[in-house]
């Protein structure tokens, strides 16, 4: 009998290592908690063109914040984050934009305008242009689909671009372009050129 017990507890001891979780800075420094974050968000799969979603993170508390067209999105970028392993809280300060025909004319006039531009069209890789439903409803309503770095959110008339692009010509020309579209009040310019600042 104590010969069983001796070799159980032996047992135990190899498999207990197994079954305890390793905190975030010991599975892999906790550098990689930003880039599988920012993939979640990346990954939602109606996540597009037309929204932002930004985050910042502080000891596993995960603040989201920025745009999207639908409330359905703001709770699937919380869920998807807070799956995300390292992850504690999520604080969701996502905003839904109102519902808007003309907002919905600009930000396709927008987008349309940017990305038959020669030269920021190579930041889009389309795989359709579907527009059923634009002006009609906001739940038949559809982006772009494919990967696009440079984002057109529109509120009340009011532009402003989010992404990152290769060159400051190319931050300044989106920003032309987007002015140039009828019915623009204002454009604000958040692209970002890596290496540089705004």
């Amino acid at each position: 009998m104590k010969r069983h017990v001796v070799r159980m507890l032996s047992v135990l001891s190899l498999l207990l290592p197994l079954t305890v979780a390793l905190p975030l800075s010991a599975r892999d420094g906790g550098e990689n908690l930003e880039s599988d974050i920012r993939a979640s968000i990346l990954k939602l799969p109606t996540y597009g063109p037309f929204e932002a979603i930004s985050f910042q993170e502080n000891g596993g508390t995960v603040t989201l914040s920025g745009s999207v067209l639908f409330g359905g999105l703001k709770k699937q970028a919380q869920e998807a984050v807070q799956e995300v392993p390292g992850v504690v809280v999520v604080v969701n300060d996502i905003q839904v934009l109102p519902a808007s025909i003309t907002d919905d004319r600009l930000r396709r006039a927008v987008f349309n305008r940017i990305y038959s531009d020669g030269f920021l069209s190579r930041y889009g890789s389309p795989v359709s242009f579907r527009t059923r439903g634009f002006g009609r409803s906001r739940f038949m309503e559809v982006q772009p689909f494919g990967k696009y770095a440079i984002h057109v959110v529109v509120k009340h008339g009011r532009v402003t671009l989010y992404g990152n692009v290769d060159r400051a010509a190319d931050r300044i020309k989106a920003e032309m372009l987007a002015r140039g579209v009828f019915g623009v009040f204002s454009v604000d310019n958040r692209i970002t050129v890596p290496g540089r600042t705004a």
